[in-house]
């Protein structure tokens, strides 16, 4: 294949912003989630969120169809969240998701705004440009 160079931030939300991804449960979803990225062949940069809501950097192979891996990704997650952890079925993700391009110069920059969402968001520091869900 030929090089490419397509980094993306995509940002999708728990239906109603229910805070359900604390701690624990937001640790073994989020290794549900890397598994799909790494299955898809995808390079993963950052993977964060807060209690309601999930970021996710990654470059994407341009043979990667994009709404497939996002519906793969929430998928999984959500049916380990209803089976898992007790939810019994009620777990949703929103149906949409928002997703920007990230130019190499910036990928740093959005790859720490990721890995610091808690962070951000207890101190209110959350930047509108990167809240894209």
């Amino acid at each position: 294949m030929g090089q490419w160079r397509t980094h993306y931030h995509i940002v999708w939300t728990v239906q109603h912003r229910e805070p359900v991804l604390v701690s624990g449960i937001a640790r073994d979803v989020f290794a549900i989630m890397r598994e799909q990225i790494e299955a898809a062949q995808t390079i993963p940069h950052a993977l964060g969120g807060c209690d309601d809501h999930v970021h996710l950097v990654v470059s994407i192979l341009p043979r990667v169809y994009i709404p497939t891996l996002i519906k793969n990704i929430k998928g999984n997650s959500s049916r380990y969240i209803n089976t898992q952890c007790g939810l019994d079925g009620i777990f949703r993700w929103q149906r949409s998701y928002g997703i920007k391009t990230v130019c190499d110069s910036c990928l740093e920059r959005v790859v720490q705004y990721v890995r610091n969402q808690r962070v951000i968001h207890a101190r209110r520091e959350a930047k509108p440009i990167y809240e894209i869900g």
